[in-house]
């Protein structure tokens, strides 16, 4: 069958959707934001092909198919096995890098367990930091370690401690991770000439070293109450306290870090490269040994298309080659791959956890490309941000290969080059939310720009000029400038530029040319810095001149706007706690002694136990992807 075909599709806002598209062919699906492209791209067509797909495992995956639903539509003829490549950041795993992502790491550590000069035998885990045998012992293949910072731990260095501080006082007075009371702390800070009711700032630093990392001076109680609080209590017999020293707050935090990276502590941390390994993560052994007289961690520093040009211009002894060959063969192919797409300027070592939504979703494209799947459905989500025009076309160019080689490609975009590039074009609207949901053209992508073909396409109207975006007439010149001198970091070389105040600004330039390290690494964060916002320190740089006129930095990054999966833009904005009230407010409510909470499902009483207020549970497929599933409670 060469045609996907499509029947009443009403998942979300679609309207009855009726839509023919042709297989084995490069397919965007376009329309103004909130259109139901996504919802018909993702939420109908790849939910149902993984649907089919999951229904030919074993009766273990079966289980929960019927869990999973199927997408509201009438009927789907045609539909191939999907993979979805949309643009959801990589796990937090500060295990995973570019290397181990686009899997050229793998190769490395073959090629030198197999041709590594080295005087014993060797193996590739040897070279793997996720491996006992080859990580650094000293940060346990991480790279980095964890110091908790003294400062902070410190709110307000005009309070005392009694007062708060520091930002682990309770409301109640107590110093969480200290183990004792207010009154038995004061004890410890007056045997050595000082008290609790000193303001920070004024304190020297061997008395901070007292409060922070604890004294031997004077044996005292632990814990948080004191016996005359413990004999009221009901139910118990209180015992005496425990006597010894005074531990401190720091090494107790420590005590608790190595036993488990608690969250509340992680907010005190700060991490450094690992003093050992130098933040290569791997052991001695694995960085002594020589491949072409170089080690694998210089190689790691290498930029994926550096790496290109490193075994493109080796040649091996004649007994090397032909164990060097298809090894060396299939990582210039697959950097070839990241180079085209646009992600050649990546290091090999950079951890996935800094990557773009964009760039993960490249360096998983070029990974099926090389993979060499056929007959497979692929949907995209937006490939084309982040990127470049000047990187667009090679884009294009993998997408059309991907096509070629017997795969039919679905991708949701806003770019008019990839428009213009796709073999069909299928066009939503004519508004958002409940004005959208129809398809208003489907067909050759040129065609889209006669009035007559789609008469209320936004898309068509924009691509044929009869609308446009009109520039403003009059630039601001703004108040004067912000000016940073000798910025250098990454691949920054000593820049110096300035930026008009009271002005909108743009910094561009191709796919790692280094505008975020410019703007967000270097910038923002100095700026932050001297307004005493927390952020982490800037990159490296001689001066900022022009900073007095800026009194605060606010970052809008592209992070999830949440800290976990519950919340929503009612939750984010905080219109829910208005909704929330007013349900409490009802009197039925009042009469059940429901209070805000109770309709809250971020909290016990109010949340869904069984899925813990998510909406939803994750099923583990093992090898395969976690399944999301309604939850039936």
């Amino acid at each position: 069958m060469r045609e996907l075909l499509i029947s009443n599709a009403a998942e979300h806002n679609l309207k009855s959707v009726n839509l023919a598209v042709p297989k084995y062919a490069l397919v965007v699906f376009t329309g103004v934001s909130g259109s139901g492209k996504s919802s018909l791209a993702f939420d109908t067509i790849y939910r149902e092909g993984q649907r089919r797909y999951l229904s030919s495992l074993s009766a273990y995956a079966r289980h929960f198919i019927g869990k999973l639903g199927r997408p509201a539509a009438e009927q789907l003829e045609g539909i191939s096995p999907t993979l979805s490549l949309s643009q959801q950041r990589v796990s937090a795993n500060p295990r995973s890098t570019v290397g181990t992502m686009s899997t050229l790491g793998d190769h490395l550590r073959l090629l030198f367990s197999r041709l590594g000069d080295a005087d014993k035998p060797l193996d590739a885990a040897q070279f793997s930091f996720n491996s006992p045998r080859g990580a650094c012992e000293a940060c346990r293949g991480l790279g980095v370690v964890d110091r908790l910072n003294p400062a902070l731990l410190v709110s307000d260095e005009d309070k005392t401690l009694r007062q708060g501080a520091l930002v682990i006082t309770t409301p109640s007075g107590y110093i969480i991770y200290s183990q004792v009371t207010m009154a038995v702390l004061d004890q410890v800070c007056r045997a050595h000439g000082f008290s609790v009711d000193v303001p920070w700032r004024q304190l020297t630093e061997a008395q901070r070293h007292v409060v922070l990392h604890g004294s031997d001076r004077l044996r005292i109680p632990f814990g948080k109450h004191p016996l005359e609080s413990r004999l009221k209590w009901s139910g118990i017999t209180a015992q005496p306290r425990e006597e010894g020293y005074y531990k401190g707050i720091i090494p107790v935090m420590e005590q608790i870090l190595k036993r488990d990276r608690n969250k509340n502590i992680l907010r005190f941390v700060e991490s450094a490269p690992c003093g050992e390994c130098k933040g290569t993560r791997l052991n001695e052994l694995a960085r002594s040994v020589r491949l072409a007289d170089t080690t694998i961690t210089e190689l790691n520093r290498l930029a994926i298309g550096e790496l290109e040009e490193f075994f493109s211009s080796i040649a091996f002894q004649p007994k090397m080659a032909p164990i060097a060959a298809p090894i060396v063969d299939a990582m210039v192919k697959r950097a070839a791959t990241l180079d085209r797409l646009g992600v050649g300027y990546l290091t090999l070592d950079r951890a996935s956890t800094t990557l773009s939504g964009g760039e993960a979703q490249r360096i998983r494209l070029a990974n099926q490309l090389n993979g060499a799947l056929t007959g497979v459905l692929f949907v995209l989500d937006e490939p084309a941000g982040g990127l470049h025009p000047h990187d667009r076309e090679q884009l294009h160019r993998v997408l059309q290969q991907l096509r070629d080689n017997g795969n039919t490609v679905f991708v949701v975009e806003h770019d008019e080059s990839t428009m213009l590039a796709a073999d069909w074009l299928v066009d939503l609207g004519p508004g958002p939310g409940r004005l959208g949901g129809e398809i208003l053209y489907s067909g050759p992508p040129r065609s889209i720009t006669d009035p007559a073909v789609a008469p209320n396409s936004a898309t068509g109207a924009c691509l044929s000029g009869i609308q446009e975006i009109p520039l403003p007439l009059e630039r601001r010149r703004g108040s004067g400038q912000l000016k940073i001198h000798g910025a250098r970091q990454f691949n920054l070389r000593n820049i110096t530029t300035a930026f008009k105040l009271g002005a909108f600004n743009a910094v561009t330039g191709v796919s790692g040319a280094g505008k975020s390290t410019l703007v967000m690494g270097i910038l923002a964060r100095a700026l932050a810095g001297l307004q005493g916002q927390t952020a982490p320190p800037p990159g490296t740089y001689d001066r900022l001149s022009g900073a007095d006129a800026i009194h605060k930095v606010i970052e809008i990054t592209q992070s999830p706007i949440g800290r976990t999966p519950r919340s929503n833009p009612a939750t984010y904005t905080k219109l829910f706690d208005r909704i929330r009230g007013l349900f409490a407010a009802l009197p039925e409510a009042q009469t059940l002694g429901f209070n805000k909470s109770r309709f809250s499902f971020n909290v016990k009483g109010g949340r869904c136990e069984a899925c813990h207020g998510a909406g939803v549970q994750q099923v583990s497929m093992h090898f395969l992807d976690d399944v999301s599933v309604v939850c039936d409670s």
